[in-house]
């Protein structure tokens, strides 16, 4: 795991793998807030974590897919 701060951003290269998978975890939890797969075919995947407006849960939102999870924010 890699700390990405807030405004902060990391690059990987998937390696052309079709099925990849991002893991997210919050501060100092031991398990993961997140696990998301994705597809490289579907083009270049990004995400964006942000707060709901009433800032009571977490969004991650994959690019690519359209997709949304969410989690409690802590």
């Amino acid at each position: 795991y890699n700390y990405i701060g807030p405004g902060g951003a990391a690059y990987y290269d998937e390696g052309k793998k079709l099925h990849c998978y991002i893991h997210f975890r919050y501060e100092n939890h031991n398990w993961d807030s997140f696990v998301y797969e994705f597809n490289t075919h579907k083009g270049d995947a990004r995400f964006t974590l942000s707060e709901t407006p009433d800032r009571s849960q977490i969004q991650l939102y994959c690019t690519s897919e359209g997709i949304s999870q969410y989690c409690p924010n802590h």
